[in-house]
C-alpha cells in the first residue's frame, strides 16, 4: 500500500512537470520530490537515477526522523 502511495505520489509530480507545472509542494514551492526529480533528469548525480531510487532515499530520510 505504502509503495503504490509513493508512486502515486512521483507519477502525479512527473504528470505536473510534464504540463509545465514545477512545484508541487504545498507552499507553491518545490518539495523533496521535485529537488531528486531534478536531479534526475539533470544527470547531474553521476549515475542514472531511478524512481525506485527516489522511492528509497524518501523512506530511508522518513526513517530518520
Amino acid at each position: 500500500m505504502l509503495i503504490k502511495s509513493w508512486r502515486k505520489i512521483i507519477n502525479d509530480h512527473l504528470d505536473n512537470r510534464a504540463k509545465g507545472k514545477k512545484c508541487n509542494g504545498k507552499s507553491g514551492n518545490e518539495d523533496l520530490v521535485d529537488d531528486l526529480l531534478k536531479v534526475m533528469e539533470s544527470g547531474e548525480f553521476g549515475y542514472p537515477i531511478t524512481n525506485q531510487n527516489i522511492k528509497a532515499f524518501i523512506l530511508v530520510s522518513l526513517a530518520h526522523l
